[in-house]
C-alpha cells in the first residue's frame, strides 16, 4: 500500500448562486464521479470535494474508494469516508491496487464493494476482478468472452464496464458484443450472457424487483439520438428523451420514487471533456426536471447515506 499525500482536496467549495448548481425538486444527497473531481449533489446545490479524475466509486461504512488514474496506471484509492461528512477531516488516501491502463478508454471503469470485497472492471484486460477491500491483495478475476478456440480475450475488445455484486450472483455489463451490448449474469459457476440491441450500455442495477441500466447513446436505434435509462426493459419516459435528445445517459441513482441521471458530453476523445454534462431528474418514473453540471463526464452515482444506488 502506498499512502498518498494528499489531503481532503485540492478546493472545496459549495455553489450557491451559480447557475450550475440550481437543482430544482431534488431531495436526496448524491455523491457523483466526474473528469473534474468528486462531487455532492444535494438540494443545498453541488459541492466538489475532491479534485482527483474519478469514475469508480464506492462507499461502505467508514470506507471511501475510487479508481482514478496515476501515470500509466489505474489506481485504487481507499480513504475515510467520513471526510463525505465532515469538511475538517482528512480522506487519508491510501493506494491499494494499481494495473496498467492502455489511455483513458482503458482504465478502471467502475467498482462496487460487497462484505469484505471490491468488484473492479479491469476494462483494459476485459475481465472483472476481485479484490479484498481490507488488504488490496487480488482473489480472483472472470474472464467471460473467448475467442475461437475458447482462450480468454485478455485486451479490451468488449469493454467490461459496470459491476453489481450481490449475495449469490454477480451482474456486470460489457459496451460491445459484436454490434449490440452484454448484460452477464454470473453464478452457481455459471456465467450466462445476454445482449440488448443497441452498443453502449452502463450501469446495471437490481433494487428490489426492478433492473436499471443505460443505453447510452442508442447507437443503431434508428432515426433517434441520444440516450435514455431502461427499467425492467423497457426505456424510461420515451416521450421526453424522444423529444429532449441526451448526449451519452450514464449513472443512476435514487431515493423513493425520485431517481437521478447522469448524461455525460459527448463527442470525440479530443472534444468530450470541452462541453458541459447534465442531470435528469426522474420523479415517479418521468422527468420533472434537468439541470446542468459543472464538467463533461458524469461517471458514477451513489447514494450519500450508504453508498448504494437504491435502498431495497
Amino acid at each position: 500500500m502506498k499512502n498518498l499525500a494528499y489531503g481532503r482536496n485540492l478546493e472545496t467549495r459549495l455553489c450557491q448562486k451559480s447557475d450550475l448548481c440550481v437543482v430544482p425538486g431534488l431531495v436526496g444527497r448524491y455523491l457523483v464521479s466526474s473528469e473534474k473531481g468528486l462531487y455532492i449533489v444535494s438540494p443545498d446545490g453541488m459541492e466538489l470535494i475532491s479534485r482527483f479524475d474519478v469514475f469508480g466509486i464506492s462507499t461502505i461504512k467508514d470506507d471511501i474508494y475510487i479508481a482514478t488514474v496515476y501515470g500509466e496506471h489505474s489506481v485504487i484509492l481507499k480513504g475515510n469516508a467520513q471526510a463525505l461528512k465532515n469538511r475538517n477531516t482528512s480522506f487519508n488516501w491510501l493506494e491499494i491496487y494499481r494495473v496498467s491502463n492502455s489511455g483513458h478508454p482503458g482504465r478502471i471503469h467502475q467498482i462496487a464493494t460487497h462484505g469484505n470485497n471490491l468488484w473492479i472492471t479491469d476494462t483494459k484486460r476485459n475481465l472483472v476482478t476481485k479484490i479484498d477491500r481490507i488488504t488490496g491483495n487480488w482473489k480472483a478475476s472472470l474472464g467471460p468472452f473467448t475467442c475461437h478456440y475458447g482462450h480468454p480475450i485478455l485486451i479490451d475488445h468488449n469493454h467490461v464496464n459496470s459491476v453489481f455484486p450481490a449475495q449469490n450472483y454477480l451482474l456486470f455489463t460489457a459496451f460491445r458484443i459484436n454490434k449490440k451490448s452484454a448484460i452477464c449474469l454470473c453464478g452457481d459457476g455459471k456465467v450466462l450472457i445476454f445482449s440488448h440491441r443497441n452498443m453502449g450500455i452502463h450501469d446495471c442495477i437490481i433494487t428490489n424487483d426492478d433492473f436499471w441500466f443505460s443505453d447510452s447513446f442508442r447507437m443503431f436505434d434508428m432515426g433517434i439520438s441520444g440516450g435514455i435509462p431502461f427499467k425492467n426493459g423497457k426505456e424510461v419516459d420515451p416521450m421526453y428523451f424522444n423529444k429532449h435528445p441526451a448526449h451519452f445517459v450514464r449513472g443512476i441513482a435514487g431515493y423513493g420514487d425520485e431517481v437521478l441521471i447522469g448524461n455525460s458530453f459527448s463527442g470525440s476523445r479530443e472534444e468530450r471533456f470541452n462541453g458541459k454534462g447534465n442531470f435528469f431528474l426522474l420523479k415517479n418514473n418521468k422527468v420533472s426536471a434537468a439541470f446542468v453540471f459543472p464538467g463533461a463526464q458524469i461517471y458514477d452515482i451513489v447514494r450519500l447515506d450508504d453508498g448504494m444506488h437504491f435502498k431495497d
